[in-house]
């Protein structure tokens, strides 16, 4: 006869801070049975509740994309009488894009045109992910997953291109990937022969349309051709004669390019745009 009353009155738990396009869940904690049982919802810049259609078991799933930033509570009913549950304030992480950054010495490591890094054999460019795509990282080249590269920090010493995707620590299911970035050969360093690889020929136009045109230097003899893309895969080859030879170039497609042309005690590589 000295017992208080047992409060019917429901009380709710869930989860409250959700991941990108996750689902939360909430129901009853307090193991009441009730008659009825309504979830509703209040988003933000409302200021009433409504009833969530179909919402009328003891638990309740909520995606991250419909309910972030809103507040939910149960509306029962028991013996003929109406109960509010405690209020449960949804809301969700919200991410920037993975990017990542790159360290590298600008007195060895150059830029094409189009964006791409150049290196030479031996050269090197760190790649870290920045915060927070740190969990659950996945380097690739050339769209091949890299075996055992699953740090937030790669180092680069070979041409290819290259992405990476990640996870925040908070939510280790949504991952997003970054966008690729292509190392090259370094046209500047492939000959190794000093600077008769920058005066050997000249190319136009540049970019070239569908012809690519050679200006030879004075007293320089060209016999063979080689057309490698910037992650240095032969695309094309062939021999050249005269002084002012011309190959066609209509099949590559719109790029950055590298000839390397050999002949008599010579070796000659340049750098080339395809419009």
């Amino acid at each position: 006869p000295q017992c208080a009353p047992q409060d019917v009155t429901p009380v709710i738990a869930g989860d409250t801070m959700l991941c990108p396009n996750a689902d939360g869940l909430a129901g009853t904690v307090n193991n009441m049975a009730y008659d009825t049982y309504q979830w509703q919802v209040k988003f933000y810049g409302e200021t009433a509740f409504a009833d969530v259609p179909g919402a009328t078991t003891a638990s309740f799933t909520y995606g991250q994309v419909e309910y972030s930033v809103s507040e939910i509570r149960l509306k029962v009913t028991l013996g003929g009488e109406t109960y509010y549950s405690n209020v449960l304030f949804i809301d969700g992480y919200a991410f920037s894009g993975i990017t990542v950054g790159h360290q590298y010495d600008p007195e060895v490591v150059g830029i094409s045109p189009d964006g791409a890094f150049l290196i030479c054999p031996g050269d090197s460019i760190t790649n870290t992910v920045n915060q927070p795509y740190t969990t659950n990282v996945k380097w690739y080249k050339n769209g091949e997953l890299i075996a055992g590269a699953t740090t937030a920090t790669y180092v680069i010493t070979e041409p290819g291109e290259y992405y990476v995707s990640g996870s925040p620590a908070v939510c280790p299911d949504f991952s997003l990937t970054a966008l690729p970035f292509t190392v090259a050969l370094d046209p500047d360093c492939t000959a190794g022969i000093g600077e008769q690889q920058t005066t050997a020929f000249a190319l136009y136009p540049n970019p070239a349309g569908s012809t690519l045109n050679l200006s030879l230097s004075p007293n320089t003899v060209l016999d063979n051709y080689t057309i490698v893309d910037i992650t240095g895969k032969t695309l094309m080859s062939g021999s050249l004669s005269g002084t002012a030879p011309s190959i066609n170039v209509d099949g590559l497609a719109t790029g950055s390019y590298i000839i390397k042309a050999t002949g008599p005690n010579v070796q000659a590589t340049k750098i080339f745009l395809k419009q």
